[in-house]
């Protein structure tokens, strides 16, 4: 048995905000740190005995406490809750609340336990994922869960109050139990034993874990939950032991690591624990405190830990889920620069082309007319996939403003304007860039979104100037580190008045059905919006029949190398690899297509016709990466996967789906069974980089 003081010492220094409440929802005790936090002073418990809610709280923050704890008191066992309470007039605190009723041996509740834990931090943390982990405010829930069993606090074992001191609480005031608690000696004897009895009751009954140890990390105190934890059947099985005795080598060292720091601090430490319990990882937040004991003389280590395995399993899955959405919306940003380049520039090239050829058929009409009638067809065709791009765009505002790469502005703006010099070969415009010796070459920023709104303003001086130039100017104020983007053309010009509205959303000036100046409204729209989520300005000044100018203003850092530059404009880098791929392609041509195109990057590279043949060659060869078509002859591609799956050494093996059309449910599916990714055919070396550079 633990003498009182060590009892009294133990519960009066928890790391949390402790509390003993009776049936009426009044205080009974509470410890240190509760007492400083909410009364800031360590009065006497006389002082506190009795209490509502009221004393220490706001009227509104009581009232949600008093209804947490009938809840608690009505349903039973341990409940958990997460409380929002004002410390202050402005700042509130998030708690992680376990609350417990404390039974006699004929089932009466006598008190309930009260113990909080800040979570403030992990609360924000949480709201910055957007996701509700913790539970929700004031709403009792479950925490535990051991490997694919849930269990309830109902299940933790409990110490019941014996009969005597169960009649002496029913018949006298705790203010008779707790006079002269300070000093044992001057108690009536049997006072003494209740007491010792009724502390000892409280802290083996105490939700969450807690535990004491000496300045040597010895064992000298655990309670019944922690009993269970650990697979002990009373805590007396553990005292005189260290957690090398009960723990994984490992494991115990990390946290012995932590005591040690604990040792020299009188601060409370907040720590996220892994544990491998019964071959089940579990998950603690922990809260321990160093803190001289006068009555050993010596600092011991008290801590208290809430199991929280679920949420930290939500909060994986959380993140996990953020990941490859952050992945598919870097893939589907590459999609969007690719097709840009991919599309607008062989066709430009194609209107060039077209110009050329105009200009020798003038003596046929036939032949001139045929041409011409190309050519609007080409010019309809581009102005409806660039409508389509920029719609597409317009979905990636939110996420843009996260690609901060290092990028070569020069090259960024020759790569620009080089899209559209096809098209104005055989046109009197010339089309350059004039940037000042003052623009450092590398830059720290959203290339990205920069090369987009250059395309989207010189796109839109092409559209609109028959004769002249257009020019790309860049200037760099130093002082305030701003980048100056000047696009100004010799066209038709602007209206004054018409300067914010052609800013607004699918509008055009002119919208004659006839008018030769089409598209779909939304180019200078997405410049805008750019601009402000780059936290930039744009100027317009313009003269009708005199030309338009452009004038952005963004913030830029400043790089002096050209260290992790992300190559968002120039050709890829071809990255090699030495491992083994499964290619399972019904038809010859693309597999043989997919083939050649692995084996740039050192890819080994094995094809199957169907499912069964690829399905035997992956028991008999450990493949490194497997592309899978999705309607394959004789099993569906996701069918495939989840056998794949099944199998020992796949069941983490990076697999991709392969098909012609790839919509968002497509996906979903291919992700509910275990794929990686899907891919719309055909793959592109920029594909296998992405996955070179995530799966490698």
């Amino acid at each position: 048995p633990i003498d009182f003081n060590s009892l009294l010492f133990y519960f009066q220094n928890l790391p949390a905000l402790v509390s003993l409440i009776d049936f009426n929802g009044n205080y009974i005790f509470c410890n240190i740190l509760f007492k400083k936090k909410f009364l800031k002073t360590n009065k006497s418990n006389r002082e506190i005995i009795g209490k509502s809610n009221h004393y220490f709280f706001s009227d509104h923050d009581a009232l949600i406490l008093d209804s947490n704890n009938f809840s608690a008191l009505k349903l039973g066992g341990t409940n958990c809750f997460e409380e929002i309470i004002k410390v202050n007039t402005v700042d509130s605190e998030y708690w992680l609340t376990l609350k417990k009723p404390v039974l006699d041996t004929n089932g009466k509740i006598l008190f309930l336990i009260s113990v909080s834990v800040d979570i403030t931090q992990k609360k924000h943390e949480e709201q910055k994922l957007g996701f509700n982990i913790f539970g929700d405010q004031n709403q009792p829930y479950l925490n535990y869960i051991y490997g694919d069993q849930h269990f309830s606090y109902l299940d933790q074992g409990s110490k019941l109050i014996s009969k005597p001191l169960s009649d002496y609480l029913c018949s006298s005031s705790y203010i008779a139990l707790f006079d002269n608690i300070d000093n044992i000696d001057d108690i009536l004897e049997s006072n003494a034993n209740f007491l010792i009895e009724f502390f000892e009751v409280a802290l083996l009954n105490f939700p969450g874990n807690i535990y004491v140890k000496d300045s040597n990390f010895v064992i000298d105190f655990i309670n019944l939950n922690l009993c269970r934890d650990i697979g002990v059947k009373i805590p007396k099985d553990v005292l005189g032991l260290t957690l090398f005795d009960i723990l994984p080598h490992d494991i115990a060292q990390n946290i012995t690591d932590m005591d040690v720091k604990l040792l020299s601090t009188d601060e409370i430490i907040f720590d996220e624990e892994c544990v491998q319990l019964d071959g089940n990882e579990r998950n603690y937040i922990s809260y321990k405190k160093s803190v001289f004991n006068p009555y050993r003389n010596e600092r011991q280590l008290i801590g208290i830990s809430i199991d929280f395995t679920l949420q930290k399993q939500l909060e994986r899955n959380i993140i996990q889920a953020l990941k490859k959405q952050t992945l598919n919306q870097q893939a589907k940003e590459t999609f969007i620069t690719n097709i840009s380049h991919d599309i607008r520039t062989p066709i430009t090239g194609m209107l060039g082309l077209i110009a050329d050829m105009k200009s020798k058929v003038k003596g046929h009409p036939e032949i001139l007319n045929k041409i011409s009638t190309l050519e609007v067809l080409t010019n309809e065709f581009l102005n409806f996939f660039n409508g389509i791009l920029e719609s597409a765009e317009s979905n990636e505002v939110v996420s843009a403003e996260k690609n901060i790469t290092i990028f070569d502005i020069r090259a960024l703006v020759e790569s620009s304007i080089n899209l559209f010099k096809p098209s104005l070969m055989y046109q009197n415009v010339d089309l350059f860039s004039v940037i000042s010796k003052q623009v450092p070459q590398y830059m720290k920023g959203n290339a990205r979104i920069i090369k987009q709104i250059i395309i989207n303003l010189v796109g839109n001086a092409v559209k609109f100037t028959d004769k002249g130039e257009i020019k790309v100017i860049l200037n760099f104020d130093s002082k305030k580190s701003l980048l100056e983007i000047i696009i100004s053309d010799s066209g038709i010009g602007i209206n004054q008045t018409d300067y914010e509205k052609i800013f607004e959303r699918f509008t055009r000036l002119d919208l004659s059905p006839n008018s030769k100046y089409s598209g779909s409204g939304l180019g200078l729209y997405m410049v805008k919006k750019f601009i402000h989520i780059l936290k930039g300005s744009i100027v317009v000044k313009s003269k009708l029949g005199q030309g338009t100018s452009f004038c952005i203003k963004l913030p830029i850092i400043v790089s002096e190398s050209q260290s992790f530059i992300e190559d968002a404009f120039q050709n890829d880098v071809i990255k090699t690899s030495d491992k083994s791929v499964l290619v399972l392609e019904d038809n010859q041509l693309a597999g043989r297509a997919l083939q050649v195109l692995l084996e740039q990057y050192n890819l080994s590279v094995t094809i199957c016709k169907n499912a069964k043949d690829g399905i035997d060659a992956a028991k008999k060869t450990n493949f490194s990466i497997i592309f899978i078509d999705l309607d394959l002859p004789d099993q569906h591609g996701l069918s495939v996967i989840e056998q794949m799956r099944d199998l020992k050494q796949y069941v983490k093996t990076p697999m991709f789906i392969l098909s012609g059309y790839v919509s968002k449910e497509t996906k979903e599916k291919c992700f509910s069974v275990g794929a990686n990714e899907a891919f719309e055919k055909p793959l592109r070396a920029t594909d296998v980089i992405k996955i070179l550079e995530v799966y490698a």
